[in-house]
Formats: C-alpha cells, structure tokens, sequence
C-alpha cells in the first residue's frame, strides 16, 4: 500500500481508469446560484424603504427583523401560510450564512481548512498544543529553572550530553556572564578544599621557620590541584559512554516502531473506512438493483481504483496529507488523519461510482427491453443482465472484444468484456 494513497486497488479487469489517465474523474459541482432572481415588479429588500426608529435592535431582532424580508415573500403570508414560514425561514438561514461566508466558495475554503487540522477534535488538540509550547516558550525567556528541570528530568544523559557546549555558548554571547558564573564555581571548589585557611597555614609556618610544615602543606595543595587536572583529562566513562548510545538507539528503535505502528493503524483505519463510504455509495446509486458478489465486487474495486487515481493526482492534497501523518506520528492519534483522508476519498468516489457503473454497462435504473417489433443494434445490450452480462442479438467482432479480460472459457460460453468496458453475452439462453 503507497503511503501516498491509503489504498492499493488491484487493477480493474474493465472499466477504471488508468493510473495514467489524463482526464479528470471528478467534475466540478455546479456551482450553487448566489443571488435569486426578483419576480418583475417586486421589490427586493434594498429597495424598501424600511421604518426609522431610534432604538438600537438587538442582536436577535436583526437577525429576524421582518422590515427585511422581501416583498415578494410577505404576500405570501396569507396565500400560503406555510410556504410564508419556509420561505422566511430560508431567507434569515441564508441572510445568516453570508453574513459569515459571503460566498459558497468561502465555505467551501472554511471547511476545507477545519478538515486540513482534524476537524473540532483537532482544533482543540491543536489549541492545547499551542498552550504548551507557549507556556515552554514562556519560561524559556523568563529564564525560568523550571525549563532546565523539565529539560533534565525529559532525560539526564542526553541533558548532560548538551552542558559543554552550553558552557562553550554562553563564554561566545556573554563573556562577562560566564566569568562570573566560573568564579564562582572555582571560589566555591577552593571553600570546599579549605585552600585559604591552608595558605595562610603555610605561610605562618613559612614566618615561623617550620620549613617541613610548611612544604607538606604545599605538597597537599599541589596533590588537590593534580587530581584537578587529572579529571578535567579524563575521557568520558566507557560505562556513561555506552550507556548513552544505548539510549540513543532505544529511542530511535522507539520512535521508528511509533511512526510504524501509527501509520500502519493510519492505514487500516482510512481503508475500512473508505471501503465502507464506498459500499455506502454504490448502494445509494444501485438503489436496490441486484448484482452477482462477483460483479459488485469488480465494480467496487474499479471505483476505489479510479478514486485511488484522482487522488494520487492531487498534488496539494498529498503535501496536507504528509503534514496530517506526520502530526499523526509525533502525537500518536490518527483521527485527524483518518478524517482528513477519508472526506478527499468520499468526494473523489462520488465521481467515480456512476462512471464506472456505467463503464460495466450497470445503470442505476434496470434496462428495458425494446417492445416487440423493435429493432436492436447487435451491440445495445436487450433485457436485463444475467451474472453482470447483458445480452446482445449477435456476437460481437474480434476488433470489439477486450483480449486481456476474455479468456477461453467466456468465449466458450458465448461471455465477452468488449473494449468499452462492457459485459455482454450472445448466449440464446439468456
């Protein structure tokens, strides 16, 4: 399965486009008519003189203000009482909507954008993301400890890995700072190792003649400085060192088996679904009309094929859709995705159902047989199908027969896929 795509459809034996196809599968819809024509002679809503008054309306009195409706709704108040109430109630549901979309294309955009982020459920967790990187980003400027805290107990080694090119920084942006912030780190290691109070010992013997007291003490205070040095040499542990790739490797056999696990799930998910939508809708257009499983089977296929298609097609989608996996991943929850991928699919099989039922010679309404005496073209299917086959007077020529999805025994049993993507059968016996 191509993570591109969410489905892998297996090539149809008739009708689906190919993947190579250069004409669109979905037209777009007709676009929705914007403004309503007004009846000659009518006035429209701008065009009453509406009564002044001087109190402010509130909210709920503009929005149902009758001064508004047009002329030729508020005739019909008592002509038709109930048209009245549905026309006056699709005036303000309309009035409403522009007044937040001024367009369907706006709507269009809207819905889109809330499809793009998960819908509700990913606003919100979008939001509450946000909140977090914000207050994060907050203490980072504050210089709150409570970032370095947070930074250290996330994980001690990869945080210790990260303090001598803290320290290198922080010496490179701020020199004084850093001075400073040394001293006393080394004023604090001399109180520890009480070198003070020791020179001062040295040098009362040193006053007093006691060379031997005097060079013991400045033996002890070169050992303290040695072991210094000695430990500023050293190398990291072997033991810190493996310790830390070993971490450094669980974490990215970690992270690999997240990513993995959630796109698969990404996968199963959007499938099922898709598959689902597209049982839905092929029901829906079939309106109760009987295929054989065989056939249902192959025409479901050819629509998940060609929606497949559209979709690989649509350059745009495929980068919204590597954003919404990639949010998927780093928070381990699918369901943005799996809506996002789902709607786009839902739209293309839409296109694709009634194209490719046709392309198998399946009409959503069942095929009527010409009246006696009428004539019918040797390749216009007769009758209603039998298996998926439509029944044709007469064989069909060798040029009009698909050679890659007839095979023997269908010729055998006078069955054929002619080029077009039709099922047809010259058996007498139908």
């Amino acid at each position: 399965m191509p993570e591109e795509a969410v489905l892998t459809a297996t090539a149809p034996s008739a009708g689906a486009d190919g993947a190579e196809s250069t004409s669109s599968i979905a037209e777009s819809p007709t676009a929705i008519e914007e403004t309503q024509a007004t009846p000659e002679g009518q006035e429209t809503a701008e065009q009453q003189p509406a009564e002044t008054s001087t109190e402010q309306p509130t909210t709920e009195q503009a929005t149902e203000d009758g001064r508004v409706i047009p002329k030729w709704i508020r005739n019909m108040q008592k002509s038709d009482p109930q048209g009245y109430a549905q026309a006056k109630s699709d005036f303000f549901a309309l009035r409403s909507f522009r007044s937040v979309f001024p367009s369907v294309k706006d709507a269009q955009q809207a819905k889109e954008q809330l499809e793009f982020v998960g819908g509700p459920e990913g606003l919100s967790e979008i939001q509450s993301e946000h909140g977090e990187f914000k207050t994060v980003a907050q203490q980072f400027f504050d210089g709150d400890p409570a970032f370095v805290d947070d930074l250290a107990n996330e994980d001690p080694v990869a945080f210790g890995a990260h303090v001598p090119h803290t320290l290198d920084k922080f010496m490179e942006v701020d020199r004084t700072g850093y001075n400073r912030e040394m001293a006393k780190r080394i004023s604090g290691e001399h109180e520890s190792a009480q070198l003070r109070p020791r020179l001062e010992a040295i040098y009362q013997a040193v006053k007093d003649g006691n060379s031997q007291e005097a060079l013991d003490g400045l033996n002890a205070i070169a050992g303290w400085h040695d072991k210094l040095e000695e430990i500023g040499k050293q190398e990291d542990d072997p033991r810190f060192t493996k310790l830390r790739e070993e971490l450094t490797n669980q974490r990215k056999e970690g992270a690999e088996r997240t990513k993995t696990e959630v796109l698969t799930d990404y996968r199963t998910t959007s499938a099922k679904q898709i598959e689902s939508r597209a049982s839905s809708l092929l029901d829906s257009y079939l309106a109760g009309k009987k295929l054989s499983a065989e056939d249902r089977s192959q025409l479901m296929q050819n629509v998940l094929y060609a929606a497949n298609n559209e979709v690989l097609r649509d350059a745009t989608f495929q980068k919204q859709l590597d954003l919404q996996r990639e949010r998927a991943v780093s928070t381990r929850n699918t369901s943005a995705a799996v809506r996002f991928a789902v709607a786009r699919f839902e739209q293309a099989m839409k296109a694709a159902v009634e194209r490719q039922a046709r392309l198998m010679g399946v009409s959503a309404k069942p095929a009527v047989a010409p009246k006696p005496g009428e004539t019918n073209g040797s390749r216009t299917p007769v009758g209603k199908p039998v298996d998926g086959f439509a029944y044709i007077t007469s064989p069909p020529s060798d040029k009009e027969i698909n050679r890659f999805e007839t095979n023997r025994d269908m010729v055998l049993k006078q069955r054929a896929v002619l080029k077009d993507g039709r099922k047809v059968t010259w058996a007498k016996s139908q």
